[in-house]
């Protein structure tokens, strides 16, 4: 019995040692992503190419601007976008067909700065923070070609550069704010300096002429 206590003690204590030699396993280390950085985001089960838009969120996640819907942007999770596994489609594209033939030619992309010459879309505007949280203060309709409304019923005028893709509140609830045009559908929040915040607005096709909407 004695001889079968001390084989037991010696091969745990050869255990012990063979575990404290072996390397501990390394964290990887996460990658994050800066503005403009071209990604991979998760889509369902599928994985899209995506264009980051603005620096990495304070919970952890990206605003991406995906190909498959370039006029919308969404906040996905950081586990939820990677890098890109292959050759970039929009790098590919961009290489083997002519500017002159991509603008005239059925089915491709326009231009990105394009969509700011194409008129406003009557609807409400659902202003969002960086969390992707509806704040419905900042959500504007637009009724008109120089008429806006806001969530509580106000009413306004606005004029619209489609050069520089600003739109100015002139009068009434919004007056003197400014909306930087994205995408065809989207505006983001300027600040009193001008500069771009985190609030993004996407259209939605709800009645603008509605109070709360």
């Amino acid at each position: 019995m004695r001889f079968s206590n001390q084989i037991a003690m010696i091969t745990g204590f050869a255990g012990l040692l063979i575990f404290a030699v072996l390397p501990l396993p390394v964290p990887a280390q996460e990658v994050t992503f800066a503005a403009g950085s071209r990604v991979e985001g998760r889509i369902g089960t599928l994985w899209d190419h995506c264009t980051v838009i603005g620096a990495r969120r304070a919970t952890g996640g990206y605003l991406l601007r995906c190909d498959s819907h370039p006029d919308q942007e969404t906040v996905f999770a950081a586990s939820d976008v990677r890098a890109l596994q292959g050759a970039d489609r929009v790098a590919v594209r961009t290489s083997s067909v002519s500017p002159r033939a991509a603008v005239n030619a059925p089915g491709v992309t326009i231009a990105p700065a394009a969509f700011k010459a194409a008129p406003l879309r009557v609807g409400v505007y659902g202003c969002m923070n960086q969390d992707a949280m509806e704040v419905v203060g900042l959500q504007f309709g637009i009724l008109d070609a120089s008429t806006y409304s806001t969530f509580d019923g106000g009413r306004g005028r606005y004029s619209y550069s489609s050069q520089s893709g600003i739109l100015t509140f002139k009068d009434g609830p919004f007056a003197r704010l400014q909306r930087s045009r994205e995408t065809e559908r989207t505006f983001r929040i300027l600040d009193e300096h001008g500069a771009r915040t985190a609030f993004l607005c996407p259209w939605t096709p709800k009645n603008p002429r509605k109070i709360h909407w």
